[in-house]
C-alpha cells in the first residue's frame, strides 16, 4: 500500500474515531446547563391554561421548555436544583387552578408537555410528591399514592388565614358553615374562597386543636365557629 494510501485510511480512522467521541459525550451529558443558572435568569412563557376562576393564562417556568427537565437528573447538585423546581411549579399550578387533588397518574399538562413529547414519568411524580409532604404541602389520600391533596399553604397556613379573617370580620363566637367559607358572598377575594372543603376541614381541626374553634354538624351540614 502506497504511502499517500496508508495517510488517508489514517486520516480517515481519526476522524472516525471522533465522530464517535462526540456522540458518546452526547448521550452521556443529559443536563448539559446547570438549574443553578436558572435560579438566576428564571423567564417564563405564558400557556393556554386557564383555571376555574376565570384568572389568565398560567406562566409556565421556562424550565417546562426544556427537555432534560422531564428526566431525573443524576448529578446530586443538579438533581436538587430540578426537585426545587418541580415543588414549586406544582404548588403554582395547583393554587392558580385552584384545585386542591392531585392525581399524579393521570397525563395532565403539569406532567406532560405535548409540544416537547416529554412527560415526567410515574416515579418520578411520586418523588415530587413525597418531597411536598415531608415540608407540609402534600397528604396522599390513597394506599396507592396516586391521589394527593396539595397545600399551596400548608394546613397550619391556612388555619392561621382563616382565623386572621374571623377575628378581622367579627365572625368570631357565630356559626358558619363551610359552604359559607368557601362559596360564600362575604368570603369573594379571600385565599381560601373556593377551597376544598376536604382541606378547609382539616385546616379547621388545626385551629379546633388549638382551642380557636368548634366544629359543628347540624342538619345534615357542617358549621364551624371561632372564639
Amino acid at each position: 500500500m502506497s504511502r499517500c494510501r496508508r495517510f488517508a485510511n489514517c486520516h480517515r480512522n481519526v476522524n472516525k474515531n471522533k465522530y464517535n467521541d462526540r456522540i458518546n459525550e452526547k448521550k452521556s451529558v443529559v443536563f448539559p446547563v446547570s438549574f443553578a443558572y436558572f435560579g438566576t435568569a428564571r423567564l417564563h412563557f405564558a400557556c393556554c391554561t386557564g383555571n376555574r376562576f376565570g384568572m389568565g393564562a398560567f406562566e409556565w417556568p421556562w424550565e417546562y421548555s426544556f427537555p432534560p427537565f422531564f428526566t431525573v437528573q443524576v448529578h446530586a447538585k443538579t438533581k436538587e436544583q430540578q426537585l426545587a423546581t418541580w415543588k414549586e411549579l406544582v404548588l403554582n399550578y395547583q393554587k392558580h387552578q385552584g384545585q386542591a387533588l392531585l392525581n399524579i397518574a393521570e397525563d395532565t399538562p403539569l406532567f406532560v408537555n405535548k409540544e416537547l413529547s416529554r412527560k415526567l414519568p410515574p416515579e418520578a411524580r411520586l418523588w415530587v410528591l413525597e418531597e411536598l409532604a415531608k415540608t407540609g404541602h402534600a397528604a396522599t389520600t390513597d394506599k396507592r399514592k396516586q391521589q394527593w391533596e396539595v397545600y399551596w399553604h400548608t394546613l397550619d397556613e391556612w388555619s392561621s388565614i382563616l382565623y386572621d379573617w374571623a377575628v378581622g370580620s367579627g365572625t368570631t363566637n357565630t356559626v358558619c358553615t363551610l359552604y359559607e367559607l368557601v362559596a360564600g358572598d362575604n368570603t369573594v377575594g379571600e385565599q381560601f374562597h373556593g377551597l376544598d372543603e376536604g382541606v378547609l376541614r382539616k385546616a379547621l381541626k388545626v385551629l379546633e386543636t388549638r382551642g380557636k374553634c368548634e366544629l359543628i354538624a347540624f342538619d345534615d351540614n357542617e358549621g364551624v365557629k371561632f372564639f
